[in-house]
């Protein structure tokens, strides 16, 4: 049956009521959490046991071995490897043979150049003697030509006395004329002497230079070690062709690195 008006209003309150009861009664049940304490703060560390020890530092580093007196010998000029007795690694002693060129290569240079020099030595000499035989006959020279002067005074002695003949002062004449040609070519040839023989010993001067180069390239047709070292390289072998200043070893001593 219907609700009266009263009931009406009473239940909803009721309702709520009993809700903040319900509520309540949780609220007032519920179990309680234990208070936080206060804790010091932690710091995690790792010890290590101390133990007296002799240490060394220890770095890696990486360089180059240098030395100041690296030799690298090349050929003198063009020649055939004759010998090569040594190899990349191959220690050796100041004085070693370490390379031949065929010596062959290098003999018709020097006796050229000794032929040369020997040619420019004669040709000196002899322009030495013909300067002292030039001032010797440039004296007989002279003497010729006052005798022809004078043969011309007296064929014109003659012809101005009629005693004489046109034809005799034109041939003495003639006689002057070629005497004073060959006095000037005379004094030419002794003036010229000086110009000449500094000429020919320049020539003998250069002919010395090059048969002392056609010697050295003889000599260094033999590489002989310098110092006590090591091979670094052996760029050529026995038979091979090389050319002025081609490269044949690499050397370095083991005393100055």
């Amino acid at each position: 049956m219907p609700l009266s008006r009263p009931l009406r209003l009473l239940l909803p309150v009721a309702i709520l009521g009993g809700a903040v009861a319900v509520v309540a009664y949780l609220v007032s049940s519920r179990p309680s959490a234990p208070r936080p304490q206060p804790q010091e703060r932690v710091w995690q560390v790792q010890t290590l046991a101390v133990v007296p020890e002799t240490r060394a530092a220890a770095l890696t580093l990486y360089g180059l071995v240098e030395t100041p007196r690296r030799s690298a010998p090349a050929a003198p000029g063009a020649a055939v490897v004759a010998q090569v007795p040594v190899r990349e690694g191959d220690g050796f002693a100041a004085g070693a043979l370490l390379l031949e060129l065929d010596p062959r290569d290098f003999l018709p240079a020097l006796a050229a150049a000794r032929a040369e020099l020997d040619e420019s030595v004669a040709l000196l000499e002899n322009q030495r003697l013909r300067g002292s035989a030039d001032r010797e006959a440039l004296a007989t020279e002279e003497r010729l030509l006052a005798l022809a002067e004078a043969a011309v005074q007296r064929a014109e002695r003659l012809l101005g006395q009629r005693l004489g003949s046109d034809a005799e002062l034109d041939a003495a004449r003639s006689a002057r004329a070629r005497q004073q040609l060959a006095l000037t070519e005379r004094r030419h040839a002794v003036a010229a002497q000086a110009a000449t023989l500094r000429q020919l010993e320049a020539r003998r001067e250069h002919a010395a230079a090059r048969l002392a180069e056609a010697e050295l390239a003889l000599e260094r047709s033999r590489v002989e070690a310098p110092f006590a070292g090591r091979v670094a390289a052996v760029h050529v072998a026995a038979g091979d062709r090389v050319q002025t200043g081609t490269p044949l070893l690499d050397l370095y001593p083991l005393a100055d690195l």
